[in-house]
């Protein structure tokens, strides 16, 4: 089989077209192949947005701007390990991490927030507020009677 010419280590010839017929729209995206999505549109990323807003925040905000922002896998288990979230201990939580260190943002399906999604993340995240101010009412109600203390010395 001859050699591709090349200039300079570039080659200079493209490949041939393996099909006869030319690749038609109505074909679908060829086999193997996945489509870009944004982070919080893989799995991952959806689960961190709605389940554990403050790591996601930390972690965009690590992340460089770009249309599709790719947070490093390191950046995301560094900041995951030191949270407290008891969400970052399920299992689905480890799937969904090896799940974008072989994909990245390459996803199959996107996830997507539904009407009946956003009603169960609003449960969950009324649930995390209240075990969180149930387990920290002592420090609530410090922070409360300082905060009276200073706008009674505002007012006067």
């Amino acid at each position: 089989m001859p050699q591709a010419k090349t200039f300079r280590g570039v080659r200079l010839t493209k490949k041939t077209n393996k099909h006869s017929q030319p690749h038609r729209k109505e074909d679908g995206r060829p086999k193997g192949t996945r489509k870009k999505y944004k982070f919080e549109e893989t799995p991952l990323g959806f689960m961190l947005k709605y389940e554990s807003p403050a790591a996601y925040a930390v972690i965009m905000r690590m992340t460089p701007k770009s249309l599709f922002p790719e947070p490093s896998i390191r950046v995301i288990e560094l900041v995951c390990n030191a949270s407290p979230d008891v969400s970052l201990s399920k299992p689905k939580f480890q799937r969904y991490l090896d799940l974008y260190k072989r994909d990245g943002i390459y996803c199959g399906r996107a996830k997507r927030l539904t009407p009946e999604r956003e009603q169960f993340y609003q449960g969950v995240s009324k649930r995390k507020l209240d075990k969180y101010a149930k387990a920290n009412r002592q420090e609530i109600e410090k922070e409360r009677k300082l905060l009276r203390t200073k706008l009674k010395g505002d007012e006067n």
